[in-house]
């Protein structure tokens, strides 16, 4: 009887150590995603905000310097791509180089051309576009589109 009392009392310690390292283990990676979402997100709109303060976007003689911000960017988020779109959702700049003079039109792209910042997470993708104001904040210039999964954080 004391030894089956002892195994019960053994086993819920187990599966209650278990089950709250799980908790936590899970808690603690939903805390580490939301700060490196933060990250990036303070990061792209630090870059939206040097972009239109330098006019890149309207510039043709300034691809040279926006492509050196978004490489600054990819160094830094090797995981995350980033693009630039001006303000008719042309791709100026793609940290993987292969969407350059497309067209990139969504809700994210939108609500970031109305001038509305957009963060989406699907699944364990986040979808992140900011837009690009003139210095003024009178108009939108173009929009900082960046998106990565949350599995490589």
């Amino acid at each position: 009887m004391r030894f089956r009392l002892l195994a019960c009392i053994v086993g819920i310690y187990i599966v209650s150590s278990v089950v709250l390292g799980q908790l936590v283990y899970h808690m603690w990676q939903s805390y580490w995603t939301n700060q490196k979402v933060t990250e990036i997100s303070r990061y792209a709109n630090f870059l939206a905000s040097d972009i239109a303060i330098n006019q890149m976007i309207a510039a043709e003689d300034e691809s040279q310097n926006l492509y050196h911000e978004l490489q600054s960017f990819s160094r830094l988020y090797s995981y995350a791509r980033i693009m630039i779109l001006d303000d008719q959702a042309m791709v100026r700049q793609d940290s993987s180089q292969t969407k350059n003079g497309r067209y990139i039109v969504n809700d994210d792209v939108l609500m970031a051309l109305s001038g509305k910042n957009s963060i989406v997470e699907d699944g364990d993708f986040v979808r992140l576009a900011v837009p690009i104001t003139d210095v003024a904040g009178a108009t939108v210039d173009g929009v900082v589109y960046v998106f990565f999964s949350t599995d490589t954080l």
